[in-house]
């Protein structure tokens, strides 16, 4: 890969790559398990370099989306499942001119998955306030697909496969499967409860979209 400088890279075919210093297994699992569900940024190890990257998705190859409204219901996905709520507006976000099409990248806060810091209560709706009916929509729409990506013995399994193919890369496992404090609890999580705990955040989120769209909390557009 030839430098361009400030951590970007370009191979022999123009396409373009940023280098990753911060949690890169971490941000290589994110990515992994929500692509062909949500619009992400590949992660990759060059083991030429012995370093991680970021592939620059060209958007004019990204399926049009429906304007803001699936970028709006990727953003409360990556917050409040994945505990990534740093994708706001332009920040982490590339998008089109158009508005059609976009990709998510750096997720370096996913880290902080267990912590729950971001994730709605059970009685906060504040999360649907002034919300398009597409936009609700969508984000029902995006949250059974990701269930259904995810949920039993085959989402177990495909993490399980990312997991085993992190193993094989230098450096630690990803920090979220690693032995850590939660609420003053010691863990070690596992496959497992990492699957448990992103479905109980899905049905929660589903859960408050239950309100039909013309509810006081959602606007009618």
């Amino acid at each position: 890969m030839r430098f361009l400088g400030l951590k970007v890279f370009q191979d022999i075919h123009g396409r373009l790559f940023y280098n990753i210093t911060k949690n890169p297994k971490d941000q290589m699992f994110l990515a992994r398990l929500v692509k062909g569900v949500m619009s992400v940024s590949d992660v990759l190890y060059d083991p030429d370099s012995g370093k991680y990257y970021s592939y620059e998705i060209p958007l004019d190859t990204v399926e049009p989306q429906g304007e803001n409204k699936d970028e709006y219901a990727d953003t409360l996905i990556m917050r409040y499942v994945f505990n990534d709520a740093d994708h706001m507006g332009i920040h982490n976000i590339a998008t089109s001119k158009d508005g059609k099409r976009h990709a998510f990248y750096d997720f370096e806060m996913f880290i902080h998955f267990w912590s729950n810091g971001d994730f709605i209560q059970t009685d906060d709706l504040s999360f649907l306030a002034h919300r398009t009916k597409e936009e609700y929509g969508a984000t029902k729409e995006r949250l059974i697909s990701l269930k259904n990506h995810l949920s039993g013995e085959g989402g177990r399994n495909f993490m399980t496969g990312i997991l085993n193919d992190l193993r094989t890369l230098p450096g630690d496992l990803p920090e979220v499967f690693r032995r850590q404090r939660v609420s003053g609890v010691e863990i070690q999580p596992t496959v497992e409860m990492f699957q448990d705990e992103v479905l109980r955040r899905i049905d929660a989120m589903l859960g408050h979209l239950a309100y039909e769209p013309n509810d006081k909390n959602i606007k009618n557009t």
